[in-house]
């Protein structure tokens, strides 16, 4: 009788010890590859929404219309003009963000200024800035992208309710956009910096609490031309910690201040930064490590010098990208 050589017990361990390691090894890159996957679709999908943007507003805008908000933020608030950019057109002008979605589901004084800053950045309707609160089917037409078609759990294609005639298929609207706008010299009329703000999940309408979605931090800016020029200093204190994480955007919405007592503040900064790091130096306050160097707003001299400066920061929920599109000329401004 041919007597067979068999694997101990403790081969037996030691190979489903091994086995185990592998699989082990395998099952950890299936959550990397969800997150992956989750982060390439989002990419991709941006990078859509910032083409689709930018084509919707090459179509539709014509910076004529905020002529009036360009030269002047507290339009709407029978006071005098701030800084008197009108009548020196060399300077660059007052931010603008166009934001039909905003516009159709914020109320009050978050309707009307981007986190409810009265002196940071003036929120007004896309296309046309005179339709008073903005119509929701602009914010659906003109800054809201249809995304992939919504299905039942019986795997058919879900219907919008009521149905129009003939049906349409119910599609997710995962994602929006926004436009920052400034004239980097107000007198050049046919030359506006765009810049598109992409959302995913963005709060359509306020929170319980009454809220837009946008919060104002106190902030200290490190706009040397020496090292840790890229260092922003946060402050909560009597406030809720902002949820930032590493790759969220911030924005500078300090106001410029040109004259000192009285106080006399001219634009906003308005810049959009990426965090790259967080380093939370007590229980109220952290530093922000932001990817490209903090610029000051350019002034006439002698206010022109770079240096680090108290402001404002604003955590808006749900951006996704921001695309810097730069300098564009239209050709009916």
């Amino acid at each position: 009788m041919t007597r067979r050589t068999g694997a101990t017990l403790i081969e037996v361990l030691v190979a489903i010890f091994v086995m185990g390691i592998g699989l082990m090894a395998l099952l950890t890159l299936f959550p990397i590859g969800v997150l992956t996957m989750a982060a390439a679709i989002q990419d991709n999908r941006t990078a859509h929404g910032a083409h689709a943007a930018t084509s919707i507003a090459r179509m539709n805008l014509k910076p004529s219309l905020f002529n009036p908000w360009f030269g002047r933020a507290d339009w709407d608030q029978a006071q005098p003009a701030l800084f008197d950019i009108v009548n020196n057109p060399e300077l660059a002008s007052y931010p603008l963000f166009l934001d039909a979605v905003g516009m159709s589901s914020y109320l009050g004084v978050s309707r009307d200024w981007v986190g409810g800053q009265t002196n940071g950045i003036r929120r007004l309707n896309f296309p046309d800035p005179s339709v008073a609160g903005g119509a929701k089917i602009n914010a659906l037409l003109w800054q809201i992208s249809p995304d992939d078609i919504v299905f039942e759990k019986n795997g058919l294609p879900s219907l919008l309710a009521p149905q129009p005639a003939p049906p349409v298929f119910e599609r997710n609207s995962t994602y929006s956009w926004a436009y920052l706008i400034r004239r980097q010299i107000n007198g050049k009329t046919n030359v506006t910096e765009l810049t598109v703000i992409l959302y995913n999940d963005r709060p359509l309408s306020m929170n319980s609490a009454l809220q837009a979605g946008e919060t104002v931090y106190p902030a200290n800016f490190n706009a040397s031309s020496g090292a840790n020029n890229n260092i922003v200093s946060i402050d909560w204190t009597n406030q809720s910690q902002p949820a930032l994480r590493v790759g969220n955007w911030v924005l500078d919405s300090t106001p410029v201040l040109v004259q000192k007592n009285p106080n006399i503040y001219g634009p906003s900064h308005a810049r959009f930064y990426r965090v790259v790091s967080i380093n939370q130096t007590s229980a109220t306050t952290a530093e922000l490590e932001v990817q490209s160097p903090i610029k000051d707003f350019p002034l006439p001299a002698p206010n022109s010098q770079v240096t680090p400066y108290a402001g404002f920061i604003t955590v808006l929920d749900g951006i996704a990208e921001v695309f810097e599109k730069g300098p564009m000329e239209w050709q009916n401004p």
